[in-house]
Formats: structure tokens, C-alpha cells, sequence
């Protein structure tokens, strides 16, 4: 009887062994395990202006804490998931300041001296582009920069901007959209042109504006109307929003995935969550708030699907041979 040892290297869809579908499941699970583990999906953070502190909490308002502390009156947030920093205007101080997610690392990038800034609102980032945008209220300017504080440009703005308050950034469309506090909201490029009025009446002190440029919808609080609304990106179709109770809701942000509106309020010293309707109100934080400004959230990738990690796992072991196996003839 003749024996040859023949050496055979089994891959995935080629001869798939019991052992090697085992192996395959639990490599995938790991993965998976290990993604949900890691991946945070997201994060909201708040500016506490009364009590000197941005705080931070889980999407469902849980985990309420401290992260930066020791300011003065911080109010104006957006957030870099890109970079994981946190950036704020600090209106007690007239500074733009930004820190790691965790609170550590603050730097300070525009001061009065440099940004000519007095009471800063609203401020929003264009990651890609490496600016931020913010507003000087008292200057009724709104103004850009880098990222790091340098390059500051006051933009010119057919109309100007009196007394613009908060903006949002439509980076889809390349526009700026602002509530100015005198009771209008408006819309530009980027650069400062084309300058459009999109809604002129009805307003008494609008506080913050949010941009769904997929959904084709802005969302704003009227601190003075205490009021949540939202209208078509050209200013047409208005709609109310308001939830039963909201008193001086000032800082808003869109969790576009999750189809989710979160709102402060500042009557309240509450956080507010809504669909994007204004149906399905919970009330996620009702407790360890002061006077709160702004709300800003981190978005993250979320985990991938099993599939998607089967198929990855699947990859990784194609890229080995499995062990010689010895037959016998």
C-alpha cells in the first residue's frame, strides 16, 4: 500500500470544515463583542453657564458629570468628533477655549484682544474646511477662523448681522444659517454671500438653530416665546414643536440618526428629548443642572452589523492556511 502525504490548504468556501465554522463563528463574535465594547455611539455635552462647567451625560441623559471645570460662564458648545475635542465660547470671560472630550487639555484660541470678542452666543465647526464659525453679538458680527484660533475674518454680510446670536453650519450646501436676536432668521454662503432672510415675523428672541439639511428642515428655540419649531430650509412651512412646559429653552442639536431633537431648558434646568415630529417628549435630565446654555453631541460610528463582521472574519481567515492535514491512500 502506497502512502503519500498530500498537503491540503483548506479556505473558507472552498472545503469548510465543522471546526473551521466554529472558529469562524467566534472570531465574528469577538469582533462584535469587542466593536460594541469599544464604540461609544454618542455623547451629549451642556454648558452649565451658572455653574462654571461643561457637563457631559450618555444620549439617554444618564451618567450626568463634570467635564470641564472651573470657567466662568461657558454657554456656546460644538463638538469635533473627528478630533475629539470639545470646543466653547465663554461668554464670562469673552473666550474661545476647546479641551480633549475627557476635559483634559484646555486651550485657549481667541480672546477678547485677538477676536475682538464680546458676548459669543453660537459657534460651529467645519472640520474639514479647518475653521470655526462664531458669533460677536455685541459686535453684531459673525466671524471665522481656524481651527486653532488663528486667521479671524469678520465676514461681510449684505444686511449685516445685528445682534446675531446662535448659527449652524449646513456643510451639504455650503451656507450659514443664524438667528439674529432682534428677530430674524437668515442664511448664507459660507463666505459670507448670497445673503438670504428666511423668516422675518412671528419671532420674539430666537436662541438657537439646528440644520437637517438631508431632511430638508431647520429647527430653532425662542427663548422669549418659549417655544421649538421648525420650517422648510427656504423658511416656508413652519411648524410648532413646542412640548407641554418648555420655559426659555435656549441650546438645541439634532441626533439625525437616532431621528431625535434634544432641547434645554432653562426654566426648567432641564434636558428635553423629542422626535424630530415633536412627538414621544421625555424629560432625560431633570436633575444636577443649574441654568444651562447649549447642547452639543458626539456622534460616533456605530458598531458594524454581524454580517458585516462575518464577512471581515471571513477575509481574516482566508489570508491563512488552515493546518496540513495528512491522508492516507
Amino acid at each position: 500500500m502506497l502512502k503519500q502525504n498530500k498537503v491540503r490548504k483548506s479556505f473558507l468556501f472552498v472545503h469548510l470544515k465543522a471546526g473551521h465554522f466554529f472558529t469562524l463563528l467566534f472570531l465574528s463574535l469577538l469582533l462584535f463583542f469587542g466593536f460594541s465594547f469599544q464604540a461609544k455611539a454618542s455623547e451629549l455635552f451642556i454648558g452649565e453657564y451658572s455653574g462654571s462647567a461643561i457637563k457631559g451625560a450618555d444620549l439617554d441623559g444618564s451618567n450626568l458629570q463634570n467635564v470641564v471645570t472651573g470657567l466662568s460662564s461657558p454657554f456656546a458648545l460644538a463638538v469635533d468628533s473627528t478630533n475629539s475635542k470639545i470646543y466653547w465660547a465663554d461668554y464670562g470671560t469673552n473666550l474661545i477655549q476647546r479641551s480633549n472630550l475627557n476635559g483634559s487639555g484646555v486651550e485657549t484660541l481667541i480672546t477678547a484682544a485677538t477676536g475682538g470678542l464680546i458676548n459669543t452666543w453660537g459657534i460651529d465647526l467645519d472640520v474639514s474646511g479647518g475653521k470655526m464659525y462664531f458669533t460677536d453679538f455685541s459686535g453684531s458680527f459673525i466671524k471665522r477662523a481656524n481651527l486653532d484660533g488663528s486667521s479671524i475674518e469678520a465676514l461681510t454680510i449684505a444686511g449685516g448681522t445685528p445682534f446675531a446670536y446662535s448659527l449652524d453650519l449646513d456643510l451639504t450646501n455650503d451656507k450659514i444659517y443664524w438667528v439674529e436676536n432682534a428677530g430674524k432668521i437668515r442664511r448664507a454662503n459660507l463666505d459670507g454671500s448670497g445673503a438670504e432672510d428666511l423668516i422675518t415675523t412671528g419671532l420674539s428672541n430666537p436662541a438657537d438653530i439646528a440644520v437637517d439639511a438631508a431632511g430638508g428642515k431647520f429647527y430653532w428655540t425662542d427663548r422669549g416665546a418659549h417655544t421649538l419649531k421648525r420650517a422648510n430650509l427656504d423658511g416656508s412651512n413652519i411648524e410648532d414643536l413646542t412640548p407641554a412646559g418648555l420655559s426659555i429653552p435656549y441650546g438645541l442639536d439634532l441626533d439625525l440618526v437616532a431621528g431625535k431633537i434634544y432641547v434645554t431648558s432653562d426654566g426648567e434646568n432641564k434636558v428635553r428629548r423629542l422626535n424630530l415630529d415633536g412627538s414621544g417628549v421625555e424629560d432625560i435630565i431633570t436633575a444636577g443642572l443649574g441654568n444651562v446654555g447649549q447642547i452639543a453631541l458626539l456622534e460616533s460610528a456605530p458598531a458594524p452589523e454581524p454580517i458585516t463582521l462575518f464577512l471581515l472574519g471571513s477575509a481574516l481567515l482566508g489570508l491563512f492556511p488552515f493546518r496540513k492535514k495528512h491522508i492516507t491512500s
